[in-house]
């Protein structure tokens, strides 16, 4: 085997609460994160050096997640041979979509088949977290809790397929800005993640709805106009609830079926706004043996 395709798809959160602060100044969240079927694609080919090769702009150079993660698995792993990734970008930046962490999971979990290193699920993790704190989540996907930085993994059962669409101002936010300027106004709530969990188990979807939320949805409206915009779009569009996902600027909103998101989103997009009709999905990594998959 020679090459390998890979899918790397996004997530969204489904519930964001600020916790608390490490002493190093990173804060401690409760978060809902679940796969959706918004995907970028990597192909993963051997070679002699590892390079990285993209069709958007920033997506080559060793700033790029993906190069990182398969220099950081060369590196850890001894292996002498290289690869050539090559990265087609469908998953919008500075949008709280992880798909820059999407993609370093992808490479992980790619480069460990193709070079043939069978390094076991805890090994790959700790490669992951140093990474990024969302990437560990990337390797499983699905449905999970994950408290402390985002690297506390609980897997919380999968629910009925969500059928979202997901809208993206132009103007993107970088997180550090987001949780700056909730440090100027924001204040600890009580998370209510553990209540959602258990409406969705339940099934009782409208007080799920109800308990959805984001502590950084005001700090980042208040940076970027577009996501009130965006939420007010969704809304007007039939979303039984809408919210930031992340640190922004995306807006997911939650609908019925999947003829109304379909709806929506075909209405959002002749408005004017980039949007996507999605619905969650069990896994967030496909990998696909050769280059045709």
């Amino acid at each position: 085997m020679s090459a390998l395709k890979v899918a790397a798809y996004a997530k969204v959160n489904l519930g964001l609460f600020i916790t608390g602060q490490r002493p190093d100044g990173y804060h401690l969240l409760d978060m809902v994160m679940q796969s959706v079927s918004l995907c970028d694609w990597l192909l993963l080919e051997k070679a002699e050096e590892i390079t990285l090769q993209g069709d958007t702009a920033g997506a080559a150079g060793m700033d790029n997640l993906a190069m990182r993660a398969a220099c950081l698995l060369a590196r850890e792993s001894g292996v002498k041979v290289g690869c050539r990734i090559t990265l087609k970008k469908y998953i919008p930046a500075q949008a709280g979509l992880g798909g820059g962490s999407a993609d370093a999971a992808a490479v992980l979990l790619g480069l460990n088949r193709l070079w043939k290193l069978q390094a076991r699920p805890a090994e790959l993790a700790a490669l992951a977290l140093k990474l990024g704190a969302d990437v560990p989540f990337f390797l499983q996907g699905g449905t999970a809790r994950a408290r402390g930085i985002g690297e506390q993994l609980t897997p919380a059962p999968h629910f009925p397929r969500l059928e979202l669409v997901i809208v993206k101002p132009e103007q993107g936010l970088s997180t550090p800005a987001v949780f700056r300027a909730w440090h100027h106004g924001g204040r600890l709530q009580p998370s209510r993640i553990e209540a959602y969990l258990a409406a969705m188990a339940a099934g009782d979807y409208p007080l799920a709805g109800r308990l959805m939320g984001n502590d950084l949805e005001a700090p980042a409206s208040a940076l970027c106009p577009g996501i009130g915009q965006a939420l007010e779009a969704q809304r007007r569009s039939g979303a039984l609830q809408a919210m930031m996902t992340g640190s922004g600027t995306a807006v997911l909103g939650w609908y019925a079926d999947s003829s109304a998101a379909a709806r929506a989103a075909a209405a959002l997009q002749c408005a004017g706004w980039r949007a996507w009709h999605v619905h969650s999905r069990k896994r967030a990594i496909e990998i696909y043996d050769g280059i045709h998959a």
